[in-house]
This record gives structure tokens, sequence and C-alpha cells, in this order.
């Protein structure tokens, strides 16, 4: 657990730091290698142990394996987009706080809607077709915030 922990740490650190101090600084360097090491070593002690706190091996599953990755990505993608939109909305675009956190109403309202109607669609057709439509439909909307610049109005990206 200690392992985990500290290689979570040292790559979130090693992440926040490389923008700044540059991908080559020695402190980013060690801070990766650090990291490196010891998530290496969570895996390792992970699969020798008899009862491991994260089963390895259910990761052999390919489908399980595919619904982890596309839930992380399209983490990853919303939980970013949730974070920089409203700070483009507000820093660069001049958006009041209100006015920012309204144009947020539509993607919070489809997630509400999306969500029980994915459960229902993937337990009557299997996971890989919501999985894959799931992750087309983030990509495609991270990709079209990127088509506007700072002078971009709310109905040009509603969209999104």
């Amino acid at each position: 657990m200690q392992m985990l922990a500290l290689g979570f740490g040292a790559l979130v650190y090693a992440l926040i730091e490389g923008p700044a101090r540059g991908w080559t600084d020695i402190r980013v360097l060690t801070l990766s290698a650090a990291a490196a090491v010891a998530l290496l070593t969570f895996v390792a002690v992970e699969l020798r142990t008899t009862d491991p706190m994260l089963d390895l091996h259910f990761f052999r599953d390919p489908v399980l394996s595919g619904a982890a990755v596309t839930a992380f990505m399209i983490s990853f993608g919303m939980f970013g987009a949730s974070f920089f939109l409203p700070l483009l909305l507000q820093d660069v675009m001049g958006w009041s706080p209100s006015s920012a956190g309204l144009a947020g109403l539509p993607m919070t309202a489809l997630i509400v809607i999306a969500a029980p109607l994915s459960g229902a669609f993937t337990a009557r057709c299997g996971p890989r077709i919501p999985l894959v439509t799931g992750l087309t439909l983030c990509a495609a909307a991270l990709g079209g915030l990127s088509l506007y610049g700072e002078h971009a109005r709310y109905l040009e990206y509603l969209w999104v």
C-alpha cells in the first residue's frame, strides 16, 4: 500500500513540476524514476502475495482491461474539461463565474440522462458498443473544444 501511495505521489508531483521546470530537470527525472520504481514494486508485490489488494490477474480479461482503460480515458478527459473550461470562460473570455457555471449545465444534464441509459444499454447488448461509442463521443467533444478560440460564442460550442 505504501508503495502505491509513494508511486502515485511521486508521479503526480513530477507531472506538476514537469511543465514548469522542464522535463529534463533533475528533480522531475528523480521523481519520475522514483514513481516507476515504486509502482513496479507494487505490481511485483501484488503478483506474489496470496491476498492482494488489487488482483492484477483480473486484467487478463480483455473486456475488463478495455473497460478500465476506457473509463480512465473518459474520466481523464472529462475531469480535465470540467477543470479547464470554466477557467477558459472566465479568464480568457471574460465571463462571470455564474455564466461559466451555467455554461456547464448542459454537460451535467446529459451525464445525468446518459448514465442510467448506458447501464441499460450495456446490460442489453454487452459492453463493447457502449464503451466504443462513449469513448468516440468524448474524443469528438474534447476535439470540438479545441476548434474555438478566445472569441467564440457560447452557441458555437454548445454542441460539445
